[in-house]
């Protein structure tokens, strides 16, 4: 907990030394000896991603790994939580990812959407992340040039964020990025008819902002190029350049990003 204070104060560097004596301390168990690898795999966890958000990918990464070990073995009564273990494996997929081995972190992510649908301890599924992983993928897919494959992975992604968290909270900025993305393959598909209402979709989603509320006016502004961009390729000028003046609004206005100091990456 005290790593927890320091990390969603920006302080990452800071609270690693803490979540790794937090894994020290996990790793000798109760007075019993018991360890709840559950727990254990939560503090290796945050201490992978203190290390991606300092930019250490390639030293987060074995974290991760062995966080996904430790959370397969379950808590102190054998009970495994599929959804900790799927966010370990989309941890991995994602440093991997990052670091430009797309082939590699394929798996890890198809593996855990496999995880979480099976849901945590009580079979209570994590739609929004398990969202994410269903959009790695398609970026995956996407990246390796088979563009029409990669579409209803990102449809899917969609649908399953919109369905929001365990407790129902939508993070429509999450769900908008996603929508970006199934645009432009279907730009890059030649199909910018059938794109345009997706980026629209977006621009609808941005405005609603996060989980919390809180909008992100660069990502906002995202949507709004993109749909621009989408309608000028379809000779509707008059609306291009609407939505253009509407993004430099914002970026004259100085919005930017509303987020906490660090972030989750599954």
């Amino acid at each position: 907990m005290v790593g927890h204070c320091l990390y969603f104060t920006g302080q990452v560097a800071a609270a690693v030394p803490w979540y790794q004596r937090a894994v020290a301390a996990s790793e000798r168990g109760d007075v019993h000896g018991l360890v709840d690898h559950e727990s254990l795999s939560m503090s290796m966890s945050m201490v992978g991603h203190c290390l991606y958000n300092t930019g250490a990918v390639a030293a987060a990464l074995p974290w991760f790994e062995r966080a996904v070990e430790a959370s397969e073995r379950g808590d102190v009564h054998g009970r495994v939580n599929h959804h900790s273990i799927g966010r370990n494996m989309h941890c991995v997929g994602y440093c991997l990812w990052t670091t430009g081995h797309v082939a590699a972190a394929l798996p890890w992510f198809e593996r855990a959407i496999s995880e979480k649908e099976k849901g945590d301890i009580h079979g209570l599924v994590g739609r929004e992340s398990l969202g994410r992983s269903l959009h790695q993928v398609g970026h995956c897919v996407q990246i390796t040039g088979d563009v029409a494959a990669a579409l209803p992975w990102f449809e899917r992604g969609i649908a399953e964020k919109e369905k929001g968290d365990i407790h129902g909270r939508v993070d429509h900025d999450s769900v908008a990025a996603s929508m970006r993305d199934l645009g432009q393959c279907l730009q890059k598909t030649g199909d910018f008819a059938a794109a345009l209402p997706w980026f629209e979709r977006a621009v609808t989603e941005s405005e609603k902002g996060d989980k919390y509320g809180r909008v992100n006016h660069e990502s906002l502004g995202a949507s709004l190029r993109a749909a621009a961009n989408c309608s000028r390729e379809l000779g509707l000028r008059d609306k291009a350049k609407e939505l253009d003046e509407l993004a430099s609004g914002l970026e004259r206005s100085g919005g930017g990003r509303a987020e906490p100091s660090c972030t989750y990456i599954h």
